[in-house]
């Protein structure tokens, strides 16, 4: 198999590219970036530095592939501007969704939020769960949704909202605790891979004990 991957230099996407380049089933490891990252993990893995404005130029090999995995996101404090926020939430991974379909990919795994639903007052919410049903409208033949709350890892960036749920986690249910960034890429890679339904959710909770 062939996997494309977005969000691929965040906290999920840095482990789904080494995870899907350590598969001995996975021939190729596309990681769609603005900017090239350096090191590669595995001489499988490569680099496509591309403009996600300008999706359709000359990009027609990097979608030839069987599996997208979506971890692409960001933050308001980040994104401030709401039309740029949706952007990145939404819209961009939408465009890349049909332009795999279309060349043939059958199979999305998608980094969605513990709480998504389409009538929640959060916008970063909605956003996912509008995310989430417009790939449920796409046909593929496996979508597999991740709704992971709170993640362990070494970020980038400071997030402190993600801090303070790191910190109160042990006081939360199962539904709710954190969870490691490495635990959610390896059972939405394992899961995606597999038979099963044409929609598969993984809660939090699924997440936390899957084996890494």
């Amino acid at each position: 198999m062939k996997t494309l991957i977005i969000g691929a230099t965040g906290l999920v996407g840095r482990e789904l590219v080494t995870l899907s380049a350590e598969r001995s089933g996975v021939s190729q490891v596309t990681a769609l970036v603005r900017r090239d990252p350096g090191a590669r993990p595995s001489p499988k893995v490569l680099y496509r530095v591309v403009d996600f404005d300008q999706l359709g130029d000359g990009l027609d090999d990097a979608f030839a592939v069987d599996v997208v995995l979506c971890a692409m996101g960001t933050t308001a404090r980040a994104t401030p501007d709401p039309v740029r926020y949706r952007e990145i939430e939404v819209e961009i991974p939408l465009a890349v969704a049909r332009h795999a379909r279309a060349a043939g990919a059958t199979r999305f795994g998608l980094v969605s939020a513990v709480g998504a639903s389409r009538t929640s007052r959060s916008t970063y919410l909605r956003q996912k769960a509008e995310l989430e049903h417009e790939l449920e409208q796409m046909g593929w033949e496996r979508l597999v949704i991740a709704r992971p709350s709170v993640l362990r890892g070494a970020r980038d960036e400071f997030r402190l909202g993600e801090r303070i749920g790191l910190l109160l986690g042990g006081l939360l249910p199962g539904a709710y605790k954190p969870v490691d960034a490495e635990q959610v890429a390896a059972e939405l890679l394992r899961v995606v891979m597999l038979s099963g339904p044409k929609v598969e959710v993984l809660d939090n909770v699924t997440l936390r004990s899957a084996l890494t």
